[in-house]
């Protein structure tokens, strides 16, 4: 979807935007289903992995009061990714701050004021992920998020420069005329053409479903890989030898929290990198493809920068705010001078990972965050932290150099890109009948 809707909005045919999304929703429910299976039966899965009777069947129980919320999350990202492909995000943020007041003021009563007990917390999140998809939705109806406000810098090429660069990519990326009208400038009108796009035999054609698996599988396992490395981080300090491991989990507990508020700023980044370059492709505007993604990478070093003051500004009293164990604090004081180390890597590779995303290249970036993190990374901090003894610091440094190695690799590959063929893929994706 990040790819699809980007460049599909870019090339002015929005109605393709409502069939991806309903080939997005019919894809994942399978998913769910299969999934959902796994789920349901996690307790006993838990149990196989080695872990504590009693604690499996507890969390197998909140994971199952869960479940039922998911199926919605999901069609809610699916929603996400159309509204954020228009250069919009107010539908998100009312969304959020609706749906967290849900999630804490459910959560409060149902745990402390009936017979639900912590049960509860899993009850409330189910309903606030039932609440997400009207919640947008409505949003998105009465034009919340941007009152009909238009950036055209995601209009289609309309000078002459423009068109000699379409041109020049002898390709067809759609009908394209110097008629105003026929860019989407109104809510109304881009929900009325995302309508239009809602054709069940369209979404459910063998093609388009494999265009979106094509696309959507990468996708998924650059995350993946991404996201589970850290889980193996945690593993690792489990293993670590007598106190240190104790220590080591509470360390790590702690910079893992402080690193993924930190990296929200990244993200940021880098779904507005998806976002621009996406569209840029969709609009066959080699030019302004390149300086988006350039401006990503720029954006993402100097949001680092700022990152980095404040975590040295604060490096003492931080700690502070997560533990009063003495030791897990003298241990998380180093950790975050690694942590700081990490923030350049990590923001890079944010920029990195939302520019593949725009310009379709998921399968690239998924082999990219295997090799940084499972060739690299994760046999360094095994290395370093535990068969060298360096402990939790180790284990960071190791995961740190992955990192800086998807950070190095990955620029070179966004600057060394041959955008012109990219757009010229964009055009024949969204185009293909």
């Amino acid at each position: 979807m990040d790819t699809l809707c980007s460049q599909a909005f870019g090339a002015s045919q929005t109605s393709r935007m409502g069939t991806y999304s309903l080939t997005g929703v019919a894809v994942v429910s399978v998913v769910f289903l299969f999934s959902g299976v796994l789920v349901w039966h996690a307790s006993y899965i838990l149990v196989a992995l080695g872990q504590p009777a009693e604690v499996s069947s507890l969390a197998g129980d909140f994971i199952r009061y869960l479940l039922p919320g998911v199926l919605f999350l999901n069609i809610y990202k699916l929603i996400q990714k159309v509204s954020q492909s228009r250069n919009e995000a107010g539908p998100m943020l009312i969304t959020a701050m609706v749906t967290n007041a849900v999630n804490l003021g459910l959560g409060y009563y149902l745990v402390h004021c009936t017979t639900w007990g912590w049960m509860g917390a899993a009850v409330a999140r189910t309903v606030a992920n039932f609440v997400t998809v009207p919640t947008v939705l409505l949003c998105m109806v009465i034009g919340s998020g941007n009152s009909g406000e238009y950036d055209d810098s995601a209009d289609p090429p309309r000078n002459d420069n423009e068109r000699k660069t379409q041109r020049y990519l002898e390709v067809d990326v759609g009908d394209r005329t110097d008629n105003e009208d026929d860019i989407v400038k109104d809510d109304s009108e881009f929900l009325r053409q995302i309508w239009e796009g809602f054709i069940v035999s369209e979404a459910l054609r063998y093609s388009a479903i494999m265009e979106f698996l094509r696309i959507g599988v990468p996708g998924m396992l650059q995350v993946m890989f991404e996201w589970v490395a850290f889980e193996v981080l945690a593993l690792l300090c489990g293993i670590l030898p007598g106190h240190e491991a104790i220590v080591g989990i509470g360390a790590h507990s702690i910079i893992m929290q402080i690193s993924s508020l930190t990296w929200t700023l990244y993200q940021g980044v880098s779904v507005s990198g998806n976002v621009r370059v996406g569209n840029a492709l969709g609009a066959g505007d080699v030019h302004r493809a390149e300086i988006a993604s350039n401006l990503t990478l720029a954006s993402g070093f100097f949001t680092s920068v700022v990152n980095v003051a404040l975590l040295l500004t604060f490096r003492n009293s931080l700690p502070w705010l997560f533990t009063s164990d003495l030791d897990i604090v003298r241990k998380t004081h180093r950790l975050i001078l690694i942590a700081v180390a990490f923030q350049f890597p990590d923001s890079i590779n944010c920029s990195v990972q939302g520019i593949f995303r725009g310009s379709g290249r998921q399968a690239l970036a998924a082999k990219y965050n295997f090799i940084a993190f499972y060739v690299i990374g994760i046999p360094l901090a095994y290395i370093l932290g535990v068969r060298l003894g360096f402990g939790v610091e180790g284990l960071w440094w190791g995961i740190t150099s992955g990192l800086f190695a998807i950070a190095i690799g990955g620029t070179i590959a966004i600057l060394r890109s041959d955008w012109r063929k990219l757009a010229s893929e964009a055009a024949l994706r969204i185009n293909d009948d």
